[in-house]
C-alpha cells in the first residue's frame, strides 16, 4: 500500500508551506499551562506534525525530481526548500519556546532554563538545525531526541539544497 499524495497546484503548495507551520507553532502554549499528561501529548503531537510535514514535502520533492525542468522551475523549487527549511526552524523553535532550553547553571547547580524567549528559541533552533552546536544552550532532557531529529532533518535539507544547486549549475553549463 502506498500513499498517493500530490500537491497539484500552487495554491495547495502555498497552504501546505505556510499554514501548517504556523498552526503547529500556535498549538504549543508554555509548559506550565500543561497538566502532566498534556505535556507529553502536546510534545508528541508537535513532533508527529513536524515529521508528517517533512514526509509530505520529501514526497512532493521526489515527484518533482523525476521529471526534467527548466532553470526557472529549479530555482523555484530551491526557493521552496529554503522557505520550508526556515519554517522547520520556526516549528522547532516553537517547541523550544514552549518547553524551554538549558541556558546554564544556577548557583545551586540546578539548570537555568530559558523558557518563553523568542530570541533564545530561534537561536537554539538555528544552531541545532545547522549542527553548529556552540554549547551555550542545550536541550532539556525531554527534548534531546527532538533536537537530534532537528539536526537530522537539517542534514537532509542541506543535502537537498546542495543537490538542487548542483543540478541547476549542470543545466546552466550544458546550455553553454
Amino acid at each position: 500500500m502506498s500513499i498517493n499524495f500530490k500537491l497539484s497546484n500552487k495554491y495547495q503548495k502555498l497552504i501546505f508551506t505556510f499554514v501548517l507551520p504556523f498552526y503547529t507553532f500556535n498549538l504549543l502554549p508554555l509548559k506550565e499551562e500543561y497538566g502532566s499528561g498534556a505535556y507529553w501529548t502536546a510534545l508528541i503531537t508537535a513532533v508527529v506534525l513536524i515529521v508528517a510535514y517533512n514526509f509530505l514535502f520529501i514526497k512532493q520533492l521526489s515527484e518533482f525530481l523525476v521529471n526534467k525542468h527548466s532553470s526557472a522551475e529549479i530555482i523555484g523549487e530551491f526557493g521552496i526548500i529554503v522557505l520550508i527549511g526556515i519554517f522547520n526552524i520556526i516549528l522547532f523553535a516553537g517547541i523550544y519556546f514552549s518547553f524551554g532550553v538549558v541556558e546554564g547553571v544556577n548557583p545551586d547547580n540546578s539548570p537555568l532554563i530559558s523558557q518563553g524567549s523568542y530570541i533564545n528559541s530561534i537561536y537554539f533552533s538555528i544552531v541545532t538545525w545547522t549542527t553548529l552546536g556552540y554549547g551555550d544552550f542545550k536541550p532539556l532532557e525531554d527534548l534531546r531526541l527532538i533536537a537530534a531529529l532537528q539536526a537530522f532533518i537539517g542534514y537532509v535539507y542541506m543535502a537537498l539544497l546542495v543537490g538542487i544547486f548542483l543540478n541547476f549549475s549542470k543545466i546552466e553549463i550544458d546550455k553553454k
